[in-house]
């Protein structure tokens, strides 16, 4: 699969292919309103509509068939979606994102980089835990740090291979539960797991418990307990606020006042994912917000 998606992807960078992916509220908001690309790649690998056959070059069309990646006769559709990033392209799944190991692309992961980018310091290597996409790794190709993608998800590591190939980006990946089949050697690491209360677990969404931060703290713990001195751990995340109190910030704090720590937490965003609260997990919930945790370890 992964030599027709690599071409695929480096023939949309050829032909300055732009796409933003947006929240999939605000995706679904305009396929309701049956908004148009003028460019059927953008109508095809953006907003994940059927296009005419006719419509796509012949090269998009053998790349996809290549890679199982296409659906339907005179009208098409992809299974996968192509999101850029500065000069940098993404693939991911397409939309809607129903399945339980789909591999998610969002503001988030435009966050999430702009944070990291924001936020690391000099080192030698960095692991990108839950890597999805593993647009947080790769996009740190600057640094001149090796860069290492984990996760759980099979799939997710497959798509970020391809992703690196597109880029040129030479990275080591690894299915692994947290950090527990990386092997030591990175002083950074750098994280944007899921956080939402997901009523149907979807693995790439759902934070866990304690109103979705379950999953965000273990992943502070392992890294913790990972990291070398001097080592360095970069959380994109979100928390919830239940009557002015916010939830992730409360669990972490035990873990953050270890010795030997020396932490900063900011608030990106105060609001996000506003559509969740009608979930009737969200009952008790005011806001989600969007939050960076960067942790150096003395």
């Amino acid at each position: 699969m992964h030599e027709p998606l690599v071409e695929l992807g480096k023939y949309l960078k050829s032909v300055q292919y732009n796409f933003t992916t947006v929240t999939p509220d605000t995706h679904a908001r305009n396929l309701t309103k049956g908004l148009n690309a003028s460019s059927p790649l953008r109508n095809l690998f953006g907003w994940s509509r059927e296009v005419e056959r006719a419509q796509i070059p012949e090269v998009v069309l053998d790349c996809l068939t290549g890679a199982n990646m296409l659906s339907g006769d005179d009208v098409v559709r992809s299974r996968v979606r192509f999101a850029t990033v500065d000069d940098m392209m993404f693939m991911h799944s397409a939309f809607p994102t129903e399945e339980r190991n789909s591999v998610f692309f969002g503001p988030d992961s435009y966050r999430f980089v702009q944070f990291v980018l924001r936020k690391l310091q000099p080192g030698s290597r960095v692991v990108d835990v839950g890597c999805g996409s593993g647009v947080g790794g790769i996009s740190l190709v600057a640094s001149r740090k090796e860069i290492w993608l984990s996760d759980i998800n099979p799939r997710a590591l497959e798509f970020a291979k391809i992703n690196a190939a597109i880029n040129g980006v030479a990275v080591t990946t690894f299915e692994s539960p947290f950090l527990n089949e990386v092997p030591p050697g990175a002083d950074t690491v750098i994280s944007n797991p899921p956080f939402i209360m997901d009523s149907t677990a979807r693995s790439y969404r759902d934070g866990g418990g304690c109103f979705g931060s379950e999953l965000s703290v273990m992943i502070v713990e392992k890294a913790l307990d990972y990291l070398p001195k001097n080592g360095q751990l970069l959380l994109y995340s979100a928390t919830c606020f239940s009557d002015g109190v916010d939830v992730l910030r409360r669990e972490l704090q035990p873990l953050l006042s270890r010795p030997g720590l020396a932490h900063t937490y900011e608030e990106i965003d105060p609001d996000i994912f506003g559509e969740e609260l009608s979930q009737p997990a969200y009952h008790s919930i005011e806001r989600l917000a969007a939050v960076g945790l960067c942790v150096q370890k003395n």
